[in-house]
Parts: C-alpha cells; structure tokens; sequence
C-alpha cells in the first residue's frame, strides 16, 4: 500500500495550524490521492462538516465518495450523475451553483476566520463569486490551466493563486500525464486494428507538446500536430515544438482543417471546442475522437451521445468512435488514474497551498513550492 509520506510531511510543515475556524470549499477530482489529503486534513483539524466536495462525474470514484462521507465530509449529491445529452460544462455550472446556495449562507459564512476554494477548473470560483464574491475572508487555489483562463477571464472579487503555471505542474507533472495518455491512446489504436494510423494532435501546451512528441518523435507515428491559438503566441517557443516543426510535423490550423478527412486519430489537448457538429460529415469515415483535457468541450460529444449510455463509454455515429464519452482518456471510473508516486506532488502541491492560506501565509508560494521539491526529489530518486 503507498504511504503517502510526502504528503503527511507536507502537512507537518503546518503542524499545530488551528483549522476549526476554516471552510473549504473543493471542485476536485475525486480519486484515492485526494481521499488521502481530505484525510489528513480533517486529521489535522479540519470540521469534517466544514468540508464541502463537489466531484467532476468523470473522475469522480464512488469509492472515494462513501470513504469521504463516512469521514463526516460533504459531498455534492450530483458528484456520479451523468446526462448524456447535455454537455458538462452548462450542466455541472448549474448544478454548482444551485448546491452551494443551498449549503451555504452568508451568516454561516460569516463566523469562519478563513474561507478557501480549492479549485480543479474554475467553477467553484465562479460559483462562489456569484452568491457571496465580496466577502473578505475568501481565497481561491486553481490547479488547472483552463481554470486560471476562465477566472482570469471572469470579474473574481476575491484574490485567487494560479498553481498551474508553477514550475511542477509545467515540467515534471506534464511528462507523467503524457505518458500515461500515450499509453491509453496506444491501447485505443490496438483494440480499433488501426495500422500505422495517420493522427492529428491539436494543442501545443504542455500536455500536447508531450503527447505529439510521443507520438511522433518517440514511437514514431504518421501524423500532424496544430494548435487553434496560433496567432494568440509562438508555437515554435518551446523546445519540443521546434523539434516537431523540424521533422515538418507542425501545420497552420487552416491546414489542418482542411485535410480534416486525412486523419485516423484526433486528439484534443486544448481545453477548448476545437470541432463542431457541422465539421462530423468531414471527419474520416473510422475516425477516433480522443480528449486529453478537461470537460467534455474538445468534440461535438452530444452529437455522438444521443443514444444514450454510461459516462465512460465509447459513443459511436456509424464507425466514427467517440473516446470516453467525449472525457479525457485518463480518467475512467478508477480510483486511480496516474500511479501516486506521480502524482503525489501535484497533491501535495495543492494541500499546501491550501494550508498556507489558512496560516494566512506563513510562507511565500516559492518557499512553499521549493520545500516540495527538495522533499519530493528522494521519493523521485528512489522510484527511479
């Protein structure tokens, strides 16, 4: 069984913390790692009743749901619940909000020294800034890159700590994601009998980078890689991509579009519509629609789920596949998802800087994100 020994040292940077006086409000995937840190931090003083967890139903484990329950914490009745015909995004921002005006109320907000979101992808932060944002005792964490644009985005009333620009998330997070994508994707392309498939990757941020060098320059698939922000920034900024664009793997989206019929596999990594209902007819006859990134807002899911079915099912319009309902390929119904010597980091991460905001900030973010590290980089060495 994995101890989780980063992760309990981590909180040890915070021992004697007072937390009785604390409400957090979470939008998290819920999987074992994060069932772990809900733990200690409850172990840590946390109310158990003043823990209230929202689950993303595409990783949410129903496991971890009860083991979190029976630990006294609340936890959003809709976190499991799936309608195939309506897309996650308009969905899950309505249930949200509807179950927080419910759960919370400003007098109830009041008496806590400190309220924290710890965010995965925004919509806590919009939840809460549309019934109570003008409080003063809140704080935002957001982890994820889709998350940071939105709240960016949006008019926050309260101060908000992007996590997902931090060297971690950017550098050592992203090759783990990446792999374990590529492995999921192999195994798609293997059970579909799909030789030498001819694959579009389209995103080039850290997790699309990773994937199409993969793909392309490590096991050496046919294929192309795109990015829809093309005139927004410099797709040749990073290493990676100058390596892909050497090999003449890197092409304009209008391209891309336009050989749209060309393409076997199409991977979505940008944490935005990339295609549209009316792009189906277009798109090769055996195609295989594959997300690596939040929500389901890659692919017309919608389109492909009118018959119905289960959250992590493949959806099919004749023989174009819609991989895991539309939902990134690494998350499917599991506990688990990456091993949590890989992601520990990331949790610890996250929990930290939740702790951090309740000691009003007893250390700097860079402190807190370089005492990780050095503690982290044994647990690193030793699995290696």
């Amino acid at each position: 069984m994995f101890t989780y020994n980063l992760l309990k040292e981590a909180f040890g940077l915070y021992e004697g913390l007072r937390l009785d006086d604390v409400l957090v409000l979470a939008c998290q995937h819920l999987l074992n790692d994060q069932q772990k840190a809900f733990e200690l931090l409850i172990e840590a003083g946390l109310k158990p009743e003043n823990c209230i967890v929202v689950g993303k139903n595409y990783s949410a484990n129903p496991d971890v749901i009860k083991a979190l329950q029976m630990k006294g914490c609340v936890i959003a009745p809709f976190s499991t619940d799936f309608d195939p015909l309506q897309k996650f995004d308009d969905w899950f921002e309505s249930k949200l909000t509807a179950f927080l005006e419910q759960e919370i109320g400003l007098s109830k907000l009041q008496k806590f020294h400190k309220i924290i979101i710890l965010d995965d992808g925004g919509f806590m932060h919009l939840a809460v800034n549309k019934i109570c944002g003008n409080m003063k005792n809140i704080v935002g964490i957001e982890q994820t890159s889709s998350g940071f644009h939105k709240i960016r985005e949006s008019v926050i009333k309260f101060p908000s700590t992007p996590i997902t620009r931090t060297f971690h998330k950017l550098t050592l997070e992203s090759p783990f994601i990446a792999q374990n994508g590529y492995e999921r994707i192999n195994r798609h392309i293997q059970i579909r009998n799909k030789i030498n498939p001819n694959i579009l990757v389209i995103g080039l941020g850290a997790i699309g980078r990773q994937i199409a060098g993969q793909l392309f320059l490590i096991h050496g698939h046919r294929g192309n890689a795109t990015d829809i922000k093309w005139d927004s920034w410099n797709v040749l900024e990073h290493g990676a991509s100058q390596l892909l664009n050497n090999d003449g793997k890197i092409i304009a989206p209008v391209d891309a579009i336009e050989r749209l019929g060309e393409f076997d596999v199409i991977i979505g990594t940008t944490g935005s519509p990339v295609l549209t209902n009316s792009d189906i007819n277009r798109l090769h006859p055996e195609v295989s629609l594959i997300s690596m990134s939040s929500s389901d807002r890659e692919f017309p899911a919608v389109a492909f789920r009118q018959a119905g079915g289960e959250i992590h099912d493949d959806y099919w319009m004749e023989n174009r596949c819609l991989v895991n309902g539309g939902f990134p390929i690494t998350f499917d119904g599991t506990p688990q998802s990456l091993p949590p010597e890989q992601i520990e980091l990331t949790v610890a991460m996250m929990f930290t800087c939740l702790l951090n905001e309740a000691s009003d900030n007893m250390y700097t973010l860079s402190m807190v994100m370089n005492r990780l590290l050095s503690m982290w980089e044994p647990y690193c060495n030793k699995q290696a």
